[in-house]
Formats: structure tokens, C-alpha cells, sequence
């Protein structure tokens, strides 16, 4: 099995200055390093000090946008204006230039402006701000979940919950470290051209070094187990690669873009180890598409996402999922 590899990055938009900033790390024969770049209308202080170390291209009143990052010099339906706007970026690559304005025409439609509606907590599909008091929560045992599997088309998320138990920092955590390999942007810009990012590239290995470490749990075992059986599709917020060491394949999905393929077709989704913080949008768009969407919780705290119609267990995955298979099994072998 290759190597995992953790290779943070942020894209970090201010609305009210207009200016996206995004910074990645990449590997190449073995080693990291940290590439940067910006998009701005006024550009700041720190990128004009900076200039003439950074490549840079400036866009004229005639320049759109489209979705795929591409440029247009004819103003049209679902394209965004690029006037009086300046890219910055380093290393010199045409990759990390497009890249930067892929993500800066889906953050700003992401963010209400243009012709992507944004979810807000007004949609009564949405469970952005919702009091989980205002939703009890319907009773299911472990038996019911085992029937539900075998009898509904179930998509699994998986989040940190199941990897804390393996000494993996929670995402709180590696928040944390995000920020202290991100962030602050002038010292970070500063520190890549100047070639002294060893501190962060410290961090960065001092991390990959513990998920190669690391086994799966109980839980990522499990998992394994039932989605390989019964064909049951699996989707990950975790950097860990804990799943792929059990011989799975899943699909990452952070908390920005809804990534995974057909979600409309699931009805149900069991969130395991899953607090507000990894769930994204995944819950608004899967309720929004799926006309039976019906979501199952398995976590130690009540997650604000689920509402009235939504199930929650509570209790550790691990004891969870192990009387889940068994219930499963049984129930496998009589029909």
C-alpha cells in the first residue's frame, strides 16, 4: 500500500475586502513544501512588499471568470468579473495560478454572490443555526439500525471520534495546526520566499510521522467489514488514512464543497464519530436531494445537524458498531 500523506491547505476569503488567500502543502520526491497564493482587488501591503519576488498578472475591465478557472473576454450568464483584480502567486507554476482562480469563482458563489444560492438558516431544510432541543430525537436501538442498513440505500461519514482513540489530535487540534503552519499570511509569504519554512515543515513531518504510526481502530475495522460485505459506500473528513489501512477505499469530504458523487441517491446517512464541526453541508444538500433522506448519529454528543426526523445513538463507535455487526450477521443469515 502507498504512502499516506498529509498535505494540509486553507483558502481564506474576505468578503469585504474581496481578497482570497490560499496556501497548500505539497510533496515532491519525499519533501514538503508550502506553495502561496492571492487574489485580491486592493492588494495588500504585504503582497506589494513582496512583488517583486512573487508572480503576479493583473486583469483588465474585459476579463471574466468561468468555473472551470478559465479567463473569457465576453461577459456572460455564470461568469465573474476579474476588474481591477491582481493574482499573486509562488512558486512559479501555471498549475497553482489556475488552481487559485478555480477557488476564488467557487468561493464567491459560495458566499451568495453571483447565481449559486447559498443555504442559510431561513431554509427550513437547513439545519444551520437550529436548536437541537427544538428536534427530540427519535428512539432507535441497534437491531432497527441493522434492519435499516440491510434495507435502505446507506452512505457512511465517518469523522475524528473514531481516530481519537488512536492518539490522533481531535479537530479542534489539528485546527490548531493548520493555523500554526498557515498563519500569520505576511510571515508565512515571507518565510517561503525567504526558504526558512523549516519550522512549519517541522510540524507539517512531526504529524505525517504519527499517522504512519498509527493503527486503525475497532471502528475503522468494522466499517471496513460492512461496507465491503454489503456494499455500502464510505465517506471520510478524516486526513488520517486509517480507512485506506484497513483495505478500503473512501471519498474525503471536508467541510466546504459537497463532494460526494449522487448524494440524492443515499437514503439514509450514518454519521459515525461526527461532530457539527466536519459535517459541512453534506446534511442541507443530502436532505435537499434525497426525497426518503433520513440521517442515523452514532457519537458521544448530540450533533446539532440532526432534526426531528433524524436518529441519535449515543455511546462509544467502537461498542456501537461491533453489536451493530453482529445484529447484521444474524440478520443476514435468515434471509
Amino acid at each position: 500500500m502507498s504512502q499516506f500523506y498529509f498535505l494540509p491547505k486553507i483558502v481564506n476569503y474576505d468578503i469585504e475586502k474581496n481578497i482570497l488567500f490560499m496556501s497548500e502543502v505539497v510533496i515532491n520526491k519525499g519533501e514538503f513544501s508550502i506553495q502561496v497564493a492571492l487574489l485580491a482587488k486592493e492588494v495588500p501591503f504585504y503582497a506589494n512588499r513582496f512583488k517583486e519576488k512573487l508572480s503576479y498578472r493583473s486583469f483588465n475591465s474585459e476579463e471574466y471568470l468561468d468555473e472551470n478557472g478559465h479567463l473569457r473576454l465576453d461577459k456572460g450568464d455564470n461568469l465573474i468579473s476579474l476588474k481591477d483584480m491582481t493574482a499573486f502567486w509562488y512558486p512559479n507554476q501555471e498549475s497553482l495560478y489556475h488552481n487559485l482562480l478555480k477557488n476564488y469563482y467557487k468561493t464567491v458563489k459560495n458566499n451568495g454572490t453571483g447565481d449559486v444560492k447559498a443555504i442559510s438558516s431561513d431554509d427550513p431544510n437547513s439545519s444551520i443555526g437550529k436548536d437541537r432541543k427544538m428536534h427530540p430525537m427519535r428512539h432507535l436501538d441497534i437491531q432497527q439500525l441493522a434492519k435499516m442498513l440491510l434495507s435502505r440505500k446507506t452512505l457512511i461519514f465517518t469523522g475524528a471520534g473514531i481516530s481519537i482513540s488512536q492518539g490522533l489530535p481531535n479537530l479542534d487540534q489539528l485546527v490548531d495546526l493548520i493555523r500554526e503552519i498557515f498563519f500569520p499570511e505576511e510571515e508565512l509569504i515571507q518565510e517561503i520566499l525567504s526558504g526558512i519554512t523549516s519550522r512549519r515543515i517541522e510540524k507539517i513531518q512531526a504529524y505525517n510521522q504519527l499517522i504512519f504510526n498509527k493503527s486503525p481502530s475497532r471502528s475503522h475495522w468494522i466499517i471496513s467489514d460492512i461496507c465491503k460485505t454489503y456494499g455500502i459506500s464510505l465517506v471520510t473528513g478524516n486526513f488520517d488514512g486509517l480507512h485506506e489501512k484497513t483495505g478500503i477505499d473512501s471519498v474525503f469530504q471536508n467541510n466546504e464543497e459537497v463532494v460526494i458523487h449522487d448524494l440524492g441517491q443515499y437514503e439514509m446517512l450514518i454519521t459515525i464519530g461526527l461532530g457539527d464541526e466536519g459535517i459541512g453541508r453534506v446534511a442541507d444538500v443530502f436532505r435537499q436531494r434525497s426525497a426518503n433522506a433520513t440521517i442515523v448519529a452514532i457519537n458521544t454528543i448530540m450533533p446539532n445537524y440532526l432534526m426531528e426526523h433524524d436518529y441519535f445513538i449515543q455511546g462509544h463507535s467502537d461498542d456501537i458498531l461491533n453489536q451493530l455487526m453482529i445484529n447484521i450477521q444474524k440478520m443476514s443469515k435468515l434471509t
